[in-house]
C-alpha cells in the first residue's frame, strides 16, 4: 500500500459522501479545494458519480422499506433515514 492512501480514501469516503447526501448545493469550497491535490479531475468526476449512485440506490431501498442483509446485522450506517 502506498503511504498517504488512507488519507485519499478517508477525503473521497467520508467527507464527501456524508456532505452530498447531506446537502449537495453546500458541499464546502474547502473540500472542492483539497480534491485536486490528490485527484486528476475525471478522477474526481467519477469519485462524486459513483457516490451519487449509491445514495440514489440507498434512498431507493429505503423508500421501498428494504431491510439490511443479515450480513450488516449490528452495523451503524454513516447516515440516517427518519422513517415517519
Amino acid at each position: 500500500m502506498k503511504r498517504g492512501l488512507p488519507d485519499k480514501r478517508n477525503l473521497l469516503n467520508r467527507t464527501p459522501a456524508v456532505q452530498i447526501d447531506v446537502d449537495a448545493n453546500r458541499v464546502s469550497r474547502d473540500l472542492w479545494a483539497r480534491l485536486p491535490k490528490h485527484f486528476t479531475e475525471p478522477q474526481i468526476v467519477e469519485a462524486v458519480f459513483t457516490i451519487t449512485m449509491y445514495i440514489a440506490i440507498s434512498k431507493f431501498g429505503d423508500a421501498l422499506g428494504v431491510e439490511l442483509e443479515p450480513v450488516f446485522s449490528g452495523s451503524e450506517p454513516i447516515l440516517r433515514v427518519a422513517h415517519d
